[in-house]
């Protein structure tokens, strides 16, 4: 009997410390490519597309096979609105809407975690090796980000870079994590490929650089006050057992 009561008063503390904890799915739209994409045109201003430098959906080319599914993105040039030379990166984003999170955003408890599969071919010695995954927290609308963006006005930020191997059969993970500022309403996820061994404006760019399986998920993580909160609650259940016992 007494294991049973001590079974259920854990449940219960549990649950009431647990009842608005959630953990999400991926929330970009799209994060396998296995939807057709070609990704050149201007910085995007609604969620749940990918837009921006010029990329496309492939399926298994160059001997490089997509991580999972059938497609994945191949990065093929930089900005082709920018002379040769400038533009390092090919850059390439979605907007993500968080608004239906924000009691955990507002109490400082929503962790996102962005993270991605990338491969490339073997190449020479003048084919780029580094990739880039990295997100920003902004407040307002997400047809605010192309002003925001350049007026540097996240809220906070997070990014991973990734020097590949020369194996195309080797898929190699990014993978960041941040708690999501208090007034964060939008999240602007980016992937590049990065020209860091060769920046030449000839496209393709690339000699064979791709991404797969990209995804943003949500999760609560309890603060220190509630896990405390719990261990007090499990250390006086424990206490009140072993009284019990000395004097039975």
């Amino acid at each position: 009997m007494r294991c049973f009561s001590f079974r259920r008063i854990f449940c219960a503390l549990v649950m009431l410390l647990g009842c608005t904890q959630f953990a999400t799915a991926n929330l970009l739209v799209n994060g396998g490519f296995e939807t057709p994409v070609n990704t050149t045109g201007s910085i995007p201003s609604t969620c749940g597309t990918w837009e921006y430098n010029t990329g496309q959906s492939t399926g298994a080319v160059n001997g490089v096979t997509p991580y999972e599914g059938f497609s994945m993105l191949q990065f093929i040039f930089t900005n082709p609105g920018r002379a040769s030379g400038i533009s390092a990166d090919c850059d390439i984003f979605q907007l993500v809407d968080v608004s239906g999170y924000t009691s955990a955003i507002r109490a400082g408890l929503a962790r996102a975690t962005l993270s991605g599969y990338f491969d490339r071919i073997a190449g020479d010695a003048g084919t780029d090796t580094l990739f880039a995954i990295n997100f920003w927290a902004y407040a307002g609308a997400p047809s605010s980000f192309n002003n925001q963006i350049h007026a540097q006005t996240e809220l906070g930020s997070m990014e991973c870079y990734l020097f590949t191997d020369a194996d195309p059969k080797t898929w190699e993970l990014a993978l960041c994590t941040m708690f999501l500022p208090a007034a964060t309403d939008f999240v602007a996820v980016r992937i590049a490929a990065v020209e860091n061994i060769r920046n030449d404006g000839a496209a393709p760019e690339f000699d064979g650089h791709y991404a797969d399986y990209i995804t943003l998920t949500l999760e609560t993580v309890p603060e220190p006050m509630s896990l405390a909160v719990l261990g007090l609650g499990l250390g006086a259940i424990l206490s009140r057992k072993v009284r019990a016992a000395r004097r039975s």
